[in-house]
């Protein structure tokens, strides 16, 4: 209702992926690996495919010590 009352169309998607990015997250790597998003600005997934499958997000943060 409220973007029809902007005129602009808003989408749900953005919300809908990154609540499954979350849970994708904390399923596969609890809360400690959801607190990466905070520990650098190159943990913020921005990528789509990353948020789309949360597992190449965590390959791609994961802590060199935990190779």
């Amino acid at each position: 209702m409220l973007g029809k009352l902007l005129g602009i169309e808003l989408d749900r998607r953005p919300s809908t992926g990154g609540t499954a990015f979350v849970t994708g997250v904390l399923e596969r790597a609890g809360e400690e690996g959801l607190a990466r998003l905070w520990e650098s600005p190159s943990g913020f997934a921005g990528r789509r495919p990353e948020v789309d499958a949360p597992g190449l997000w965590l390959a791609r943060t994961e802590l060199p010590d935990q190779l």
